[in-house]
């Protein structure tokens, strides 16, 4: 009998490849895009720039008069909406508000993904290709809110917008991104690219939407400042960035 894989071990006849055969590849580049694992805790009061919470994730923030809290939040899309089922999100909300942003401010929280796993992006390389940007949002402050992408350099960005409808309600959010031709883009275990979301930013850190800039960029001046309010809460969950025009479905990962 012929054998469509071999691998581990392990042979498949060809009648068993479609049902048994590994999925190939990391279709996620974000991990802990479910906000599952939470090794440091669970709940952070008064997250310092620079401060990581949940794995992987980290904040940039630079008015320290504010005050924010990160926490792990059993509130999710259900499973009806999302086509899977998850128990957590993140949850971010100021104990301590900043009405007035200042040139420089910024607050945003943000994945480094190794240059390793962004390396296929093709990243400063010549040609088209997209990325797709899908993620659940739920969030007080409606309005344009803002994400991007920058290089290791921090001079290279992308910023795109999305808009929070609907108050305090589950929301699906599809982002479609040119990859970027230009500028220096790391290919080993540093840090391939940074993805921030952005929930404040004064006018030295906004862009043009929709398009490669040379700089460090994180929103666009119709960013809302969702950091204004102690009634404020902003909440994600499932967030996946692959290779691509179109949205797949959520890549559940083993824990």
């Amino acid at each position: 009998m012929s054998t469509a894989y071999s691998g581990d071990g392990i042979t498949f006849p060809d009648s068993t490849v479609q049902a048994t055969a590994p999925k190939a590849g990391m279709v996620n580049r974000i991990i802990n895009g479910d906000f599952n694992v939470w090794q440091r805790g669970t709940s952070f009061p008064a997250i310092v720039n620079g401060g990581y919470f949940t794995d992987r994730w980290r904040v940039s923030h630079t008015r320290q008069e504010l005050v924010v809290n990160a926490s792990r939040e059993e509130d999710a899309p259900t499973a009806t909406q999302a086509g899977i089922f998850t128990q957590y999100c993140m949850s971010l909300t100021a104990t301590t508000v900043e009405t007035t942003v200042d040139a420089t401010d910024v607050f945003s929280f943000l994945q480094y993904v190794e240059g390793i796993n962004a390396a296929s992006f093709g990243f400063g390389q010549a040609g088209s290709r997209n990325l797709t940007l899908s993620f659940w949002v739920k969030g007080t402050k409606t309005g344009i809110h803002c994400v991007a992408i920058r290089n290791s350099a921090f001079n290279r960005s992308y910023v795109a917008e999305y808009t929070i409808a609907t108050s305090n309600t589950w929301e699906y959010k599809v982002i479609t991104i040119p990859v970027d031709t230009e500028g220096t883009w790391l290919y080993d275990t540093g840090r391939g690219f940074g993805l921030d979301f952005t929930l404040m930013s004064g006018t030295s850190r906004q862009t043009t939407a929709n398009t490669w800039a040379a700089g460090s960029f994180v929103a666009t001046a119709n960013q809302v400042n969702a950091l204004d309010s102690t009634s404020n809460v902003f909440k994600i969950a499932l967030v996946q960035l692959e290779k691509g025009s179109t949205a797949t479905d959520f890549e559940y990962v083993d824990y």
